[in-house]
């Protein structure tokens, strides 16, 4: 449906336009008219045209004034301009209004008709746009908390898969570097209904979560609440921490307003991202210990604190790096590591020696979980003496790199195995299931990975993806029957997964470069 107007001074040509359009759209358009520059601009309001015809000279208000009014508050409306003054000053004027066709009196009954038609195709490719993108919009709002709850999942349950927490956090756009928990217990009694009240409070809660922290995702579990906030690791932990406490103890203040239930907020120390299951466990560990309502889990008197000088980040940054398998990153933070053990404890060789092995143990640790490999009670044979006997710090050193190198470079060749294998195993099922229906979510279903990271190790391993693969798979296998059997071409394609074979022929004839009879013609026996 169009809503139009038409505007001009004359009434017989007012009739005639619409005896014109009327026979030629009918029941398309809902039309009305106005005689002046002032009627059809308040028309305009109540009435929000998609179409306004205008005559240029009108008594008041000229055409070009009242396009110019109307535009001011309808910036969607097409204009098309009747005028019987072939005027370039008019025509350049309507131009920098948006004006879709010019036309000059007395106006044939085709051209009318024509320009109508070509700015309803306009309109209509405008509102399928806007649809599209509502659409998207839709999917997208749905989408997110999935997203939230996925990542929420794999920090707090520790996911091996640490590139789909790079995922996860790409997809939700999340710029900051690190983050800390926050555990709001609700301290309702359950059997005095408290985990109804709880969950009823959850919408408002999460609306007041993120209202004073702007990047928080949180969700519900029993009478808690956990919610990790996003932020840039800051310089000065004990002034980030003030400023923390503060930003919380406002936010007890309103839940407890808003929900009419008692409060308690645990809080964890800021952590790198890759580390924020960390933060968690902190969090927790606040909320248990907690001497007020709102805890930080650095003022416990058990919290760890490390000795002035101590490089923790470095530390740290070699464990995050070995996630990953960064096999240079670990490496580099590793040897940072112990330049500054010979630097400040040349005189305590024997703690030196302690830490390296500690050090090792720690990252073959995070490769045994990471990289899914298989362990051995006795793989560390030998590790006590061999540090034991070595009697200088850099043998001492390469000793300790080689043994860091190797494990994170086991990460990284057990994750390629990995990666391989469900690709392997993908095709494989592929190549026997061709026939059926098979899709990316039914495919990924069969691997048991998310859709979005079969898809994207597809692509990674194979430089097809999953669409390309199986269309060529089915392409060949048609060229083979095309070529060397006499089945009908609606015969091979129901056989290899094509339901419509107009479809299956205009697809063969992209891939192909011929049409299914032509191929057979060319290459048949």
């Amino acid at each position: 449906m169009y809503r139009i107007i038409l505007a001009d001074d004359e009434g017989l040509e007012l009739e005639s336009l619409r005896f014109i359009l009327e026979k030629a759209f009918g029941d398309e358009c809902v039309i009305e008219t106005a005689k002046t520059g002032r009627t059809v601009i308040e028309l305009s309001e109540r009435f929000h045209p998609d179409i306004a015809v205008m005559d240029i000279r009108m008594p008041g208000i000229n055409g070009i004034d009242a396009m110019r009014e109307i535009r001011r508050f309808n910036t969607s409306v097409r204009f098309i301009v009747l005028s019987a003054y072939d005027s370039f000053d008019y025509a350049k004027e309507a131009i920098s209004l948006g004006v879709s066709s010019y036309l000059t009196k007395p106006v044939h009954r085709d051209s009318i008709v024509d320009a109508l038609r070509s700015a309803m195709t306009e309109i209509d490719s405008e509102r399928s746009r806007l649809k599209k993108n509502l659409l998207l919009r839709e999917k997208l709002e749905n989408a997110i908390p999935m997203l939230e709850a996925g990542l929420l999942d794999s920090l707090l349950l520790r996911r091996d898969h640490k590139s789909m927490l790079r995922d996860y956090i790409d997809m939700l756009d999340i710029q900051e570097d690190g983050g800390y928990f926050l555990a709001i217990d609700f301290q309702s009694e359950v059997e005095a209904g408290g985990n109804l009240e709880v969950v009823r409070s959850y919408e408002c809660a999460k609306r007041l979560i993120t209202d004073v922290f702007r990047h928080a995702i949180s969700q519900l579990m029993g009478n808690r609440i956990l919610a990790v906030v996003f932020c840039m690791t800051p310089k000065d932990e004990y002034q980030s921490r003030v400023q923390v406490l503060e930003r919380v103890r406002e936010l007890k203040k309103r839940l407890t307003e808003a929900t009419e239930l008692p409060v308690a907020i645990g809080i964890g120390s800021i952590c790198p991202i890759e580390s924020l299951s960390d933060s968690y466990d902190q969090a927790l560990a606040a909320l248990e210990r907690r001497i007020s309502s709102v805890s930080h889990f650095n003022d416990l008197p058990l919290s760890k604190r490390w000795e002035e000088g101590y490089p923790s980040e470095e530390e740290y940054a070699m464990y995050a790096s070995a996630e990953k398998g960064d096999v240079t990153a670990t490496c580099y933070h590793a040897n940072a590591f112990f330049s500054m053990m010979v630097r400040n404890y040349t005189d305590h060789p024997m703690d030196v020696k302690l830490k390296v092995l500690e050090l090792v143990m720690r990252v073959e640790y995070i490769a045994f979980h990471t990289g899914g490999q298989t362990y051995h009670f006795m793989q560390r044979q030998g590790y006590m003496e061999a540090v034991l006997a070595i009697d200088d710090f850099e043998k001492l050193r390469q000793w300790y790199l080689n043994k860091v190198r190797l494990a994170t470079e086991n990460i990284v060749g057990d994750k390629e195995k990995t990666s391989q294998s469900i690709v392997e195993q993908a095709k494989q099922y592929i190549d026997q299931h061709f026939a059926k229906d098979i899709t990316l979510n039914s495919i990924s279903r069969e691997m048991h990975v998310s859709p979005y990271y079969f898809s994207k190790l597809f692509k990674a391993t194979t430089e097809q993806n999953f669409i390309e693969y199986l269309t060529q798979l089915r392409m060949e296998n048609a060229k083979s029957r095309l070529s060397g059997t006499n089945q009908s071409v609606k015969e091979i394609c129901l056989s290899i997964g094509y339901n419509d074979p107009n479809y299956f022929s205009r697809s063969f004839k992209k891939y192909a470069g011929l049409s299914p009879s032509e191929y057979r013609e060319e290459f048949g026996k």
